[in-house]
């Protein structure tokens, strides 16, 4: 089989290769279909345990309104400007 990619992904394949992530190009690619093999197949089941979590911490209490987080958030990123 014969892929082509951009000259911008053969770039970047190329430079991750060279920073010894991968082995080859091959591996490269192979690992990111392994990955996107795992994540069609699991249809966000790996998100079940944090969802889980999170209704937990909800029913105990541990939330705060809506309003209130976006209020923080937005106090945050006023202070980050």
């Amino acid at each position: 089989m014969n892929v082509h990619f951009s000259a911008a992904r053969q770039n970047w394949l190329s430079e991750q290769v060279s920073a010894g992530k991968f082995a080859s190009i091959d591996d490269a690619v192979a690992w990111a279909i392994e990955g996107m093999i795992h994540f069609a197949d699991d249809e966000f089941d790996w998100a079940r345990p944090l969802l889980d979590k999170a209704d937990a911490s909800l029913g105990r209490g541990e939330g705060i309104p809506g309003d209130e987080f976006l209020a923080r958030l937005e106090r945050r990123l006023d202070a980050l400007r």
